[in-house]
């Protein structure tokens, strides 16, 4: 239980910072002066990174291992918060969004693969639908704070804070991990044996992507 424990905690921060990254933006633009076209195309940026990254993520950690791999994307976005507070132009924004996105992008899939391949079938259901709701704590709590902490000490200062903490979330994981032989990679197996026809063919799997777009379209509206 550990395990499904560090890797909750993970998706909660990992989904409270990306929610986060994207409300500096207003208060980038009233202050760069960036018009609202631009502040479409940096957070269209960040969120085609997660997509073209995502979607091959869970094939790199048979080389890396999974939760090594999780915790460098941790590094990858908090990278990206730091390098974000001190971006004086819009070019440089677009990049340092573009760096976040990626890290965000590698998460999911992965993380969602493990706690598939930890739970036992008849858990499976329950494990995936709590840690799913784990994520929107994040998003509630770190962005609520995000607004909050703005409005004291500035964006830049705000964001540099949020990046030192991603940072200082990451070593503790780091150190936690350390010694553990369990977090073990995905095996090769489990990424290949179901032929790829079957993601086209199989209707049940076919109509719960449909159902997950569309809560996807109507939640990222929001942004």
């Amino acid at each position: 239980m550990k395990r499904f424990f560090y890797l909750t905690v993970l998706h909660v921060f990992n989904d409270g910072f990306e929610g986060s990254l994207l409300l500096l933006l207003p208060f980038i633009s009233h202050e760069l002066h960036i018009n609202l076209a631009q502040v479409g195309m940096i957070g269209t940026s960040e969120g085609m990174m997660e997509l073209f990254f995502s979607l091959p993520s869970i094939y790199f950690t048979a080389k890396y291992g999974s939760i090594r791999f999780l915790l460098m994307a941790m590094g990858i976005y908090t990278t990206g918060f730091i390098l974000t507070s001190i971006s004086p132009t819009l070019f440089l924004l677009f990049l340092t969004f573009i760096i976040a996105g990626i890290g965000f992008g590698l998460f999911h899939s992965i993380a969602f693969g493990l706690v598939s391949e930890w739970s036992e079938k008849s858990t499976r259901g329950r494990q995936l639908a709590n840690f799913t709701a784990s994520g929107d704590i994040g998003k509630i709590a770190l962005t609520t704070a995000l607004t909050i902490i703005i409005g004291f000490i500035g964006w830049r200062y705000t964001a540099f804070l949020y990046g030192l903490a991603a940072l200082l979330c990451l070593l503790l994981f780091i150190k936690l991990l350390s010694s553990s032989e369990k977090f073990h990679t995905i095996k090769k197996s489990s990424t290949v044996s179901v032929p790829l026809k079957d993601f086209f063919t199989n209707i049940t799997f076919v109509m719960a992507n449909f159902v997950n777009i569309f809560d996807t379209l109507a939640s990222t509206s929001l942004y």
